[in-house]
């Protein structure tokens, strides 16, 4: 983005005259970096560690304006040094967008952004990007900006790369300027005078987990005087990563200060950005391409430019598209991946390091060295250097990426392997991609490192084959070599490394002897029980890579931890697993078996639900989370053991519905208000109730406790507000201003003050005078308002209007700051979390929760058949409960249900979904009930009138019309030899005609509900019948009355349903039938291609072979009877789901991965005969389609389960 970008000459080194590391050279002449490749360095820019002019030494009397000119003067020098030390090539601006949850639509030029807010009142400034967005020369770019605004007294512009300072939680700018050699008067002249602009890099690589900000104790009084503008990797963040960065205001640093925070997060390259890159780069050398042959290359080689998106990689590929197409002469053909361009990459470094060697003038003694390293293999001994430099960098530092060495301190230490005065070590680290400052080194970039250390698990050059991406021919049938058992896969947990992982889950699809390797791996966990952490890793990368386990064996593995997150295991036999602590959120386990499987904090990522005999209304959690209250339209309130979901009491009282509910700030009384009018408080330990409050004579529809426990409030639908002593039950305050009924009421977090709501109003009254300190009118005229609630920290107030928006109001003024607009359904309810992160609300049956630092949505889901009435957070903010009018209590876990709503497809619930005529696409479309027969010569239409029509497609005649339902008609299909019509209805029935004389041949009507869909196959044998959240399929051929398979995959109604076409080089459609693909698209936006097997048995079954986005596990008749240790709740969760068993506890005596007699396992490998011998059949069809990213054409050794085929090692005995 903002890179130095001229090819490199020579690799990044300390100049080659220089005798390391026993040199006397200075500082500035020693740390000076190459020109010419300075592009590809995150933080290269040396610092100039010595004086540049010599500090005058001043009398005691001299005035203190001779001491600030000479300060001035050295900051002068300093400032004339850092741009001195600056060089940046080519300069792109980079756009930025407000936050991660905000649309890519809405962007920003960041260099903008970043001048704003240093004339705003804000603090800190958090700058977010993926590896390689451009983050540090963003920053670099920003200082030299910087430095040349710079006025004497101004605030003082301080670049600070974090990895290099040590432990810069503490007075990290003080070790900034020492490192610069400023003397500690006039540090301390600066802390206690000047303001500095902070541009703290690389708080990732740094290994940080604290508030730099807070730590650092900017801008508390007696300390640095300084706004902080700090950047990250986006990958390194947890959910609630802006507690690492805001500060905090009010008292002694009491509360997060959102209004002193703000962000910005860097997007992709778009295609203007990159030829105005590519324009900059051609011309910084002579090149035998042009900017149009770039860009040609860039365009046509497929998914190229969506790669190059990314600066880094685009950098990548420039200098590496002139090897990588050598010779191409169908660029449309050539398949490249981020992973190839890291391997050409390091490849052209070491190439043009060996080059330059080759045409410098060495010593006598460096010359022999060399000619050694040229014999042993000059690329790969520099491939290996590096490979083991990484490895030791995460082996030895944890990670950490920047590496001191000085000899005579560090010569009896691991880092003299690779730094010491050796010449041969000498070379390969100058040939190396490695910058210096000083005594420092690193790689020249973040993912250089993490790319080396994906080496040490996998290093494709120790393949028979060299050429990873060759056609797999090449591999025949060479026996597969067992990945190292002293490697990282077996001592490291790369499930901490994410950007490690994806190097390696790229590689799978196109490496088959790592995928082998891995299978092995998790196949030698079995019998073995020191591979669990490598067969954790393994299955996670494999998971990760899409490869599917459908029908599976995997009795026995060990894979504690692992993440197989979205993973495909349907009919999977986890029988006798160690499955401790893995993570199946949205994974496929349809009648996998999990007996005997110990599965000890094992999450599934949905807690399980509570179905009540009534509509429940109304929920609260105890202050302590023990207890959940629940309000039923009967007027009972249930009691929950919140910890093991059990009822474990009911409250009788109220005659009619309870509408809300709360308990005391310590949990010992709990306050109900129902339509009966009466106000109830209870003992939720003896279930008992106290007293009635009796006074109000219409419906109460809101209760609250005020923050010290003491009062009440309760609303009415008598247009009054009341505040109750909860000790006496005497009424201490009216408010009778309201024109309306009060539907909410809400105490301020200090008690002062209480918000109601009424019609179009919000009223905000002193608690303790009654008298009425703001009258709000809502955005528009007679819109009314349904409920309110302060923030934990009393700032903002929060609406449901019934314009179906939520506002946000500031607490003092009734003003509204922010609207957040879900355009579609009343709010009934909004809530904060315990710390003011997070707004849950509710508007029919969808549940959302808001960010409430950048007022935007961070996830929605749909998780109630009804209108939802009620939501409440768990008093640690873990989880959310919400309850609903179809009787279910319904828990959410923040952390593991998390949907990313710039995945979420386009794809509308009222559409038809359709294959292209090869089969090679899926279109989706607003629907026509309207069909074409198979010739065209005829087509059928729907109507709403009940009735069929048929018309000739070349006279465009009426020529039948076809009666009998009695609802409009939702779903046509031709069969595929035209003689035959499906219908389906409203009337929730389906109906087959006859074309010819159209007549009914059969009606089904135990449809449940509306036929939503119909399709033939392909091959006339199979009729599928979409209906609410159910596909069913007929067997034409056989019975139609007899319904063969019933897919419930689903927790969302089906819209619509396609088969594949057949391919056109198959005219005999029949002989696919034992082998077919369709595709489902869902209310929820998703769109699943499906695949159908029939064995000789006429046995059916149905595997997924990829869906859009997964909102949730899908685990209809799994088995887990008899699962080991699966908590209650995840029992429950899918016992609800579809899941069939009991499961029992772990005994004292027992001990999850250990060893035990194997649960009857006859099987060796992953799958059984027959369906090594169904996938090997289908493999061939896998391979033309490239329907998924991870399938190449010369991957024939994948099978449609992601297992192996053509190894009898793996076949059933």
């Amino acid at each position: 983005p903002i890179m130095n970008n001229n090819p490199p000459k020579r690799p990044i080194s300390d100049p080659g005259d220089v005798d390391y590391p026993n040199t006397t050279l200075p500082a500035r002449k020693r740390d000076r970096i190459d020109e010419q490749t300075s592009y590809l360095v995150e933080g290269s820019q040396s610092m100039s560690l010595e004086p540049t002019i010599d500090a005058p030494v001043f009398a005691a009397e001299e005035s203190n304006e001779n001491a600030a000119a000479y300060l001035e003067q050295e900051l002068q020098a300093l400032e004339a040094q850092r741009l001195k030390d600056y060089h940046q090539s080519i300069y792109i601006p980079l756009m930025a967008k407000a936050n991660l949850q905000a649309q890519d639509d809405d962007l920003f030029p960041l260099m903008d952004k970043v001048q704003e807010f240093l004339t705003s009142n804000r603090q800190v400034m958090l700058i977010l990007g993926d590896s390689g967005a451009g983050k540090s020369t963003f920053n670099k770019r920003l200082e030299s900006d910087l430095l040349r605004a710079y006025k004497r007294d101004g605030p003082i512009p301080l670049f600070i790369n974090l990895p290099f300072i040590d432990q810069p939680n503490q007075d990290m700018i003080e070790k900034q300027l020492q490192a610069y050699n400023f003397d500690d008067d006039h540090i301390l002249e600066m802390k206690a005078n000047r303001q500095f602009i902070l541009i703290c890099d690389g708080y990732d690589e740094s290994q940080q987990l604290v508030n730099l900000y807070r730590t650092n104790k900017l801008n508390r009084p007696g300390q640095w005087n300084a706004k902080m503008i700090i950047s990250c990797r986006s990958q390194y963040l947890d959910q609630d990563y802006r507690s690492r960065f805001m500060p905090q205001s009010g008292g002694p640093y009491s509360r997060l200060a959102a209004e002193l925070f703000q962000e910005a997060v860097i997007v992709p390259f778009s295609r203007v950005q990159i030829e105005d890159y590519v324009e900059q780069y051609v011309p910084l050398e002579p090149r035998a391409w042009t900017s149009q042959d770039y860009m040609n290359r860039l365009i046509t080689i497929p998914h190229l430019m969506d790669l190059v998106r990314n600066p880094f990689l685009l950098t990548l590929a420039l200098e590496t598209l002139p090897i990588l197409t050598e010779g191409k002469q169908v660029l449309s053909t050539i398949k490249l991946t981020r992973v190839q361009l890291y391997d050409t990459f390091v490849v052209h470094w070491l190439d043009v390091s060996k080059r330059r060697l080759e045409s410098n003038t060495l010593s006598t003694d460096k010359r022999n060295v060399f000619i050694q390293l040229l014999d042993a293999g000059f690329i790969s001994m520099g491939i290996e250097y590096s490979i083991k430099l990484a490895r030791a960098v995460f082996e030895k530092q944890d990670g950490n990426p920047v590496i001191q060495y000085v000899h005579p301190r560090d010569r009896a230490t691991w880092k003299v392997e690779f730094f010491g005065p050796e010449l041969r070590v000498r070379l390969l680290r100058e040939s190396s991609p490695l910058s210096r400052t000083g005594s420092l080194f690193k790689f020249v970039h973040r993912s250089l490192l993490e790319y080396f250390f994906s080496r040490t698990v996998f290093d494709p050059s120790t393949c028979a084959n060299r050429e990873e991406f060759a056609p797999q021919a090449q591999y025949g049938s060479s026996v597969t070599r067992l990945l190292d058992t002293n490697g990282s896969l077996f001592t490291q947990d790369l499930l901490k490394e994410p950007s490690v992982l994806q190097f390696l889950y790229e590689r799978v699809p196109y490496s088959p002897v790592f995928k082998e390797q891995l299978l092995d791996v998790v196949k030698k966990s079995k019998s073995d029980p020191g591979y669990s952490r490598a067969a954790a890793n393994a299955m996670t990368i494999l998971v990760k890579a899409r490869v599917r386990f459908n029908g599976a064996d995997l009795r026995n593995i060990r894979i504690p931890g692992a993440d197989l997150f979205g993973g495909q295991f349907d009919y999977a036999q986890f029988q006798g697993a160690n499955l401790t602590n893995v993570n199946l959120t949205r994974s496929w386990i349809r009648q996998a078996n999990f007996t005997g499987a110990v599965m000890t904090g094992a999450s599934f990522g949905v807690l399980p639900s509570i179905t009540e005999s009534c509509s429940v209304y109304c929920c609260a959690f105890s202050p302590d989370g023990a207890l959940l209250a629940a309000g039923l339209k009967d007027g009972r309130i249930s009691l929950y053991d919140a910890s093991a979901w059990t009822k474990i009491g009911t409250l009788h009282g109220h005659t009619r519905r309870v509408t809300s509910i709360a308990f005391s700030p310590t949990g010992t009384w709990l306050v109900s208000g129902s339509h009966d009018s009466d106000v109830r408080l209870w003992d939720p330990q003896t279930h008992q109730l106290g007293q009635t409050l009796e006074g109000h004579i219409s419906d109460v529809t809101n209760v609250a406790f005020s923050p010290d426990g003491c009062r009440i409030a309760s609303a009415s639908d008598d247009k009054t507000v009341r505040v109750w002593d909860s000790v006496s039950g005497e009424t201490e305050l009216l408010f009778k201003s309201h024109d309306r009924g009060v539907k909410s009421v809400s105490w301020s977090p200090d008690g002062s003050r209480i918000a109601s709501v009424h019609g179009g109003f919000i009223h905000i009254w002193d608690s303790i005078t009654g008298t009425e300190v703001v009258e709000r009118q809502c955005i528009e005229e007679n819109i009314g308002v349904l409920c309110v609630e302060f923030s934990p920290n009393g700032q903002w107030i929060v609406s449901g209007d019934l314009d179906d928006k939520l506002h946000v109001r500031d607490a003092a003024s009734g003003a509204v700051r922010f609207i957040l607009d879900e355009s579609c359904f009343k709010f009934n309810s909004a809530v904060f979390s315990p710390n003011g992160r997070w707004i849950a609300s509710c508007n029919h049956n969808l549940t959302t929760l808001w960010d409430t630092e950048t007022f935007t949505k961070k996830m929605q889901w749909k998780n109630h058949s009804r209108l939802v009435t009620g939501l409440a957070f768990s008093p640690d903010g873990s989880q959310i409960v919400s309850c609903g009018l179809d009787r279910t209590i319904r828990r959410v876990e923040i952390d593991t249900f998390d949907i990313d709503l710039d995945s979420q497809d386009d794809f509308c619930m009222d559409s038809i979904l359709e294959y292209s005529a090869d089969g090679e696409h899926i279109f989706s479309s607003n629907p026509e009930r309207v069909t074409f027969s198979l010739d065209g010569l005829q087509v059928a239409s729907g109507s709403l009138d009940c009735t069929i029509r048929l018309w000739d497609t070349r006279t465009g005649n009426l020529t039948a019309t076809l009666t009998g339902h009695s609802g409009f008609i939702s779903a046509l299909s031709y069969s595929p030899d035209g003689a035959t019509i499906a219908s389906g209805s409203g009337d929730k029935t389906m109906r087959l005609w006859d074309v010819q004389t159209g007549t009914p041949r059969a009606v089904f009507d135990e449809q449940t509900d509306m036929v939503q869909c119909l399709a033939f196959s392909p091959c006339g044998q199979w009729l599928a019948c979409c209906f609410g959240k159910v596909v069913t399929f007929r067997n034409v051929h056989t019975s139609w009355a007899e319904i063969c398979y019933e897919l419930g995959a689903f927790h969302e109604f089906i819209h619509c349903f396609a088969w594949k076409p057949s391919k056109k080089d198959q005219p005999d459609q029949s002989d696919q039938s034992d082998h077919l693909e369709f595709a489902t698209g869902c209310e929820d936006g998703s769109i699943r291609v499906w695949r159908m097997t029939v064995d000789e048995e006429e046995e059916v079954r149905i595997f997924l072979v990829w869906g859009s986005h997964v909102a949730g596990i899908i685990c209809s008749d799994a088995n887990i009877k008899y699962a080991v240790d699966l908590d209650e709740h995840s029992q429950k969760f899918l016992v609800q789901r579809g899941a069939d068993g009991d499961t029992y506890t772990l005994s004292d005596t027992d001990e999850a991965g250990s060893e035990s007699e194997p649960w009857t396992a006859s099987l060796d490998g992953f799958l059984s005969e027959d369906e090594s011998e169904d996938n090997g059949e289908l493999e061939k069809e896998l391979e033309d389609e490239d329907m998924m990213e991870i399938e190449s054409e010369e991957d024939n050794h994948m099978g449609g389960d992601g297992a192996l085929e053509g190894d009898d090692e793996w076949d059933s005995e």
